[in-house]
């Protein structure tokens, strides 16, 4: 990894968890499975920073993929939360 890559993600991780919490209210708020481009339309998150924590909130258990949508061409994922929890 570059030293420019290895700089920005030790600057992102103290952030990391607000960005959960975001990401959790906003997908209590639209209140259904959706696509990471419509989850960041209800943050202050860009798509690319939503993107990136959910992944990582995947593998942490707080979330997860349940479909993909058929609507769309390239059929995207479609995220919601792990209620199991």
């Amino acid at each position: 990894m570059r030293k420019s890559s290895l700089e920005a993600h030790e600057s992102i991780k103290p952030k990391k968890e607000t960005h959960y919490q975001i990401i959790k209210r906003a997908l209590k708020k639209i209140g259904k499975p959706s696509m990471s481009k419509i989850i960041a339309t209800h943050t202050p998150l860009s798509y690319h920073e939503v993107a990136r924590r959910l992944s990582e909130m995947e593998n942490k258990g707080m979330v997860k993929v349940v479909g993909r949508e058929a609507k769309v061409k390239c059929k995207p994922l479609l995220w919601d939360l792990n209620m199991s929890l």
